[in-house]
């Protein structure tokens, strides 16, 4: 969140109940916000939404709110589990053409029993041919091209009305603060 720079500079001067007042705060805003992304969100299935998750760090007086771990690169699949499809629904998908391979035959040799090793065994392309789309004539299991469409973006975790509900939130909290905070000192 924006504006948490200025709180750190100001958050040494003040005495430890504004302290417990502030990581209150920022709790309340993080909660607030992750309502909102709650209320933005795709519902098709709720999945997504289940995955929406509030990391409060009140040593570094930080709140991470959304699907943590959504920044991208391989990782972030294995971060997000089964919801990686977030980042696509967050972000759009640009159309292009890519390269599938499916169907591919396989066998299973062996059953791990009696000294045996459980192997998978993938065959190649098969003879059969498809038929239809603009693929026919190919061999089924081979490589074949595949256009994906373009997908428009559907912000749901970086949103502009989040910053404004913090900014607002903190302002009116510095506005109650301040004053109380000079009174005392």
């Amino acid at each position: 969140m924006r504006g948490l720079a200025e709180a750190h500079a100001l958050f040494n001067g003040l005495p430890p109940a504004a302290a417990h007042e502030l990581t209150d705060e920022i709790a309340r805003i993080a909660r607030d916000v992750s309502a909102l992304q709650q209320d933005v969100v795709a519902k098709q299935t709720g999945h997504l939404r289940g995955g929406l998750v509030v990391q409060l760090l009140t040593e570094r007086l930080q709140a991470r709110v959304g699907l943590l771990g959504i920044s991208g690169g391989r990782r972030s699949k294995t971060a997000l589990g089964d919801r990686y499809y977030g980042r696509f629904v967050n972000f759009g998908r640009a159309a292009q053409t890519v390269v599938v391979t499916r169907r591919l035959k396989r066998r299973v040799k062996g059953n791990g029993r009696n000294g045996t090793k459980r192997r998978v065994i993938y065959e190649g392309a098969s003879r059969r041919l498809r038929r239809r789309g603009p693929n026919k004539g190919t061999p089924i299991g081979s490589p074949y091209k595949m256009r994906v469409q373009a997908k428009e973006a559907r912000e749901f975790v970086h949103l502009p009305a989040a910053q404004e509900i913090a900014a607002q939130r903190l302002a009116t909290f510095w506005s109650r603060v301040l004053p109380a905070a000079g009174a005392a000192s």
